[in-house]
């Protein structure tokens, strides 16, 4: 059995895992309270039916995902391919963008919240993406884009240089996947964020918030991911191509390493500050963010007319 198909079988475990342990079977479960928590906003029952439909697409979603890139990485082994430092990069995307992808398509999972022809409410102007997403992770995912893109046109130049074709086809073609897959996460954004889903009080308004904040925040864990590989990648291909001496090169790539694994520490503790599940609440419902709801308890107060109107 090849590397690649031991890989896709500890995927498929990973996946049968997921469905038995973190798909919640009640609103009262610790993964729909966990998630409750970590928007700020209580599971009443006036939203649980719907709240744990999409707690439980969310989690299927993941499994989902670890499935699909179980078959392809199986199929990957089965054709005879093994892990390499171009391999393992493939690896981790194809992972990554199967959960990205599942995670994607079960966007619209638990709706409507109202049935038809009852009153509902609608926000009173359009939200935008930077009202979901903290900017540290919109901007960081960007730049960690762009900055794989420079990186990797310039490993394909110099390889191409050097007469490595096929190594210079490998890095242009990645950077082609960064930008596709950018590209791909901002359309998907914006066809969240033009979905209509029918609320019939503020409380389910500020649900529809959090659940599409959730998908916006879990699907950019691919641009981030594939960005910080060529970011991270391409400029260490690049040392090893310039005629420079082992110690200069082995201490630039040390420097980079170093610079990123900073950045990492320094994210993580601002993470935990910020705590980027609430970012939508401080931009588009501050009265909610002012005060803590309990996961369990009675339902968050009220948001102003400024948020929504009766149509």
């Amino acid at each position: 059995m090849s590397t690649m198909q031991v890989i896709a079988l500890i995927l498929a475990a990973g996946s049968v895992l997921i469905a038995a342990i973190a798909v919640p079977r009640s609103s009262r479960s610790s993964p729909v309270r966990s998630f409750s928590r970590s928007v700020n906003l209580a599971v009443t029952a006036e939203v649980d039916r719907t709240v744990l439909r999409r707690v439980q697409a969310r989690s299927l979603s993941f499994a989902g995902g670890l499935v699909l890139a179980a078959v392809v990485l199986m199929g990957l082994g089965l054709a005879g391919v093994e892990p390499g430092a171009t391999t393992g990069i493939v690896t981790v995307l194809v992972v990554y963008g199967s959960v990205a992808l599942c995670i994607a398509v079960s966007a619209g999972a638990g709706r409507p919240w109202v049935p038809e022809g009852t009153p509902r409410m609608a926000r009173v102007g359009a939200a935008r993406i930077q009202d979901y997403v903290p900017a540290f992770e919109l901007v960081g995912a960007r730049a960690l884009c762009g900055l794989a893109v420079l990186a990797c046109i310039g490993s394909a130049i110099t390889a191409g240089a050097s007469g490595s074709g096929a190594v210079a086809a490998w890095w242009a073609g990645y950077a082609a996947i960064v930008v596709a897959i950018a590209v791909a996460w901002e359309l998907n954004a914006r066809r969240v964020l033009r979905r209509s889903v029918p609320a019939g009080s503020t409380q389910q308004l500020a649900w529809n918030d959090a659940l599409r904040a959730s998908v916006l925040r879990d699907t950019l864990t691919l641009p981030l991911t594939a960005g910080f590989f060529g970011a991270f990648a391409g400029p260490l291909h690049v040392l090893t191509e310039l005629p420079l001496p082992g110690w200069i090169a082995a201490a630039v790539g040390g420097a980079v390493f170093l610079l990123l694994v900073a950045a990492v520490l320094v994210l993580i503790p601002i993470a935990l500050l910020v705590k980027p599940g609430r970012h939508y609440q401080r931009r588009l419902w501050p009265e909610l963010a002012a005060a803590p709801a309990d996961a369990a308890g009675p339902a968050a107060p009220a948001a102003s007319s400024a948020h929504g109107g009766a149509r």
